[in-house]
């Protein structure tokens, strides 16, 4: 069995990433790697997984809605309605017909590349609601989660927990 010997030289690593994923790593591309590169794809087959579980699961069953829930008040100030509508929509392939905008937000989302719709409610300065209508594919919604993610904040996909009728 041969042995290695690598000497013991100060391991750092210079990178540049873009929006869509391009990068350039100079230096040791190991750090880089067990630095970045693994802890995105975990956490990306984490929220792809739970997407498809959530699919696999649904059969005949009434949609559950997804909640993300962001770590702090995101929907918050004077204009965070109008800031909010106007992200949405410049999310290619979507159409939005606002159903309501004060104090709370109500959208009805189509996606025209497979046909999909949602329903999504922000009642809160923490959390939105999608729900996904009669058609809705694992694929459009993924679309919209990292939209959201990427343009608004990142925040949790979490369990929807409905409130008790009193």
């Amino acid at each position: 069995m041969e042995e290695y010997y690598f000497p013991e030289e100060p391991r750092y690593f210079e990178t540049s990433v873009s929006s869509d994923c391009h990068f350039v790593v100079k230096g040791d591309f190991l750090i880089f790697y067990s630095q970045f590169i693994a802890p995105s794809m975990k956490l990306v087959s984490k929220r792809l997984g739970y997407l498809q579980e959530r699919s696999e699961k649904a059969g005949n069953k009434l949609p559950e809605p997804m909640v993300i829930k962001f770590p702090e008040s995101v929907f918050v100030g004077e204009n965070w309605h109008e800031n909010f509508l106007e992200t949405m929509e410049k999310m290619k392939n979507l159409s939005i017909n606002q159903l309501h905008a004060n104090p709370y937000i109500h959208l009805s989302l189509l996606d025209y590349q497979d046909g999909s719709s949602f329903t999504v409610w922000i009642i809160s300065e923490d959390e939105i609601y999608i729900i996904p209508q009669v058609r809705a594919s694992v694929a459009s919604m993924t679309r919209i989660l990292a939209y959201i993610f990427e343009k608004i904040r990142e925040g949790d996909m979490i369990q929807y927990v409905p409130s008790e009728a009193t």
